[in-house]
């Protein structure tokens, strides 16, 4: 039988992964704010995709300001995931916002040149409030965040015309793993 094998870690080497490592710089957030506007009158009780602003489309998530302040490139990265996505609407009435009048599904997904599209969030049930958390299933968004270009998008199906414009804000969180050890 063989004797254990027994490996020495500098105590300096060990004191500064160990303070980088509790003062949670191996895992950040980031998050991504977009909305559109639907015209009054324009829904139909089918799918639709609305066209949000620049902010879903061609994402390019290195350039970030939570990458840059926290030093990150995209090597350093092991994981992206999405924690949160959060779907408000406004009307300029506050009797008017209410999510559950406007809306039957919300499904928000992501794509990337060499990779399916993936759903994000999704909500089937809304609640009688002018915001929701959607539903988030696990995926892992590092090899879109790593292609030439990443676009997040929704599909909704509407419940009824609004007669009102509406405006839909979404918030998407991620949160970002970052290998600090560089393997």
């Amino acid at each position: 039988m063989m004797p254990p094998v027994r490996t020495q870690v500098h105590p300096a080497v060990l004191g500064i992964f160990l303070s980088l490592s509790a003062c949670g710089i191996d895992q950040f957030e980031d998050t991504i704010v977009d909305e559109t506007t639907i015209p009054a009158a324009s829904f139909t009780q089918s799918l639709f995709s609305p066209a949000f602003g620049a902010g879903f489309s061609n994402l390019d998530l290195s350039k970030s300001k939570s990458f840059e302040n926290n030093g990150v490139t995209p090597s350093d990265v092991d994981s992206i995931t999405v924690k949160t996505i959060r779907l408000e609407v406004s009307t300029g009435s506050a009797n008017l916002d209410r999510i559950d009048v406007y809306l039957n599904k919300v499904t928000f997904w992501v794509e990337a040149p060499g990779q399916p599209r993936q759903v994000i969030g999704e909500k089937l049930v809304f609640p009688m409030a002018a915001a929701v958390d959607l539903d988030i299933p696990k995926v892992e968004l590092k090899p879109y965040a790593t292609a030439a270009s990443m676009t997040v998008g929704a599909d909704i199906t509407p419940k009824t015309q609004p007669a009102v414009n509406v405006k839909l804000k979404s918030t998407i969180t991620i949160q970002v793993d970052v290998n600090l050890a560089g393997i």
